[in-house]
């Protein structure tokens, strides 16, 4: 073999490698690398940060379920899901959507459970809730927060008049349904991990209603507005204010 050949032939058995490796790591390591998005924060004088995350329907949700009564504000989807309609389950909604920051890029990805007050009766115009967040940003890490809300008005105002009367709602409201637990009528960050291991604050839920069908399509933003310090940041300050 000439030299050009066997030089030919090294060039061709390097290329033929790089291929086969290639195809190696694509098939032991399919997942992306781990990337670390940018927190888009305000910071107040006392230490307190400010981030709010949004989410938009129904662009942003990628499941929910409930017991599967018509009366539910909101539909289980995707087609075929599960639904909680045990005995034991049936005051329970999950919500499954992306995550995004204030400028609309997604960052993550959160998960809402709730459990459905006993003293609630949509059609009767009460709807109140305990519900649990939990905030997933990749390469940051998880926040986990509670509140009680009460959305008693949204049932009034919108979802009893289409699901009774057939009337769609069609113009743009803020509300916030947030009422506690605490004192201050805001929820609890509980706790998190990763940069969040040790947080504790505060965060309301808001809604940006736009529009509400009879056959419960929703268009809305609705807006996690979270007040927190992180662990070395809450021992030299006060947390009454969080």
């Amino acid at each position: 073999m000439s030299s050009r050949s066997r030089l030919a032939a090294v060039a061709l058995a390097s290329l033929l490698a790089g291929v086969a490796g290639t195809l190696v790591v694509s098939f032991t390591n399919p997942f992306a690398p781990r990337v670390r998005t940018t927190a888009q924060t305000d910071s107040d004088a006392d230490g307190t940060i400010r981030e709010t995350f949004t989410f938009h329907a129904p662009d942003d949700g990628i499941a929910a379920t409930h017991d599967g009564h018509p009366s539910k504000p909101v539909k289980a989807f995707p087609a075929g899901i599960g639904l909680l309609n045990d005995p034991n389950l049936r005051a329970g909604f999950v919500l499954l959507a992306k995550a995004r920051n204030r400028d609309g890029e997604v960052v993550g990805f959160a998960s809402e459970m709730e459990e459905v007050a006993p003293q609630s009766n949509i059609m009767q115009g009460r709807m109140q809730m305990l519900s649990t967040w939990t905030l997933e940003l990749p390469g940051r890490g998880t926040i986990f927060m509670y509140e009680t809300e009460d959305a008693s008005e949204f049932a009034k105002k919108v979802v009893v008049p289409a699901l009774a009367l057939g009337k769609t709602w069609d113009q743009p409201w803020t509300f916030t349904t947030t009422t506690g637990p605490r004192p201050d009528g805001r929820g609890t960050i509980v706790g998190g991990t990763g940069e969040f291991e040790g947080i504790t604050g505060s965060f309301v839920e808001v809604t940006h209603l736009k529009r509400f069908t009879p056959d419960g399509q929703l268009a809305l933003t609705m807006e996690l507005q979270l007040a927190y310090r992180k662990a070395e940041t809450a021992a030299t300050g006060s947390r009454s204010e969080l």
